[in-house]
């Protein structure tokens, strides 16, 4: 019933072989990650373009503000017409 540790852990690896498929890396992936890598002194993170997400912010601002004063305008600062 004893086998020998080398046997049973040389059984494990054929068997993990024939499960598991070897993977080739993409070479333009790895081109890519090691320019990035090797020719920056520095890394830096990727932003992403928010300028119209902010544009948008500000336009629906400036929207909502005169929507406000107008309305207050129109509330509380009416013009007594003349009484004839």
């Amino acid at each position: 019933m004893n086998q020998k540790e080398g046997m049973n852990s040389q059984y494990l690896e054929n068997q993990l072989r024939t499960k598991f498929v070897r993977v080739q890396p993409d070479e333009n992936f790895i081109k890519s990650l090691s320019d990035k890598l090797l020719t920056h002194s520095f890394i830096t993170l990727e932003k992403s373009k928010k300028y119209l997400y902010h544009l948008a912010l500000v336009l629906f601002g400036l929207f909502s503000g005169l929507s406000i004063w107008w309305l207050l305008k129109k509330i509380f600062f009416r013009k007594s017409s003349p009484e004839e």
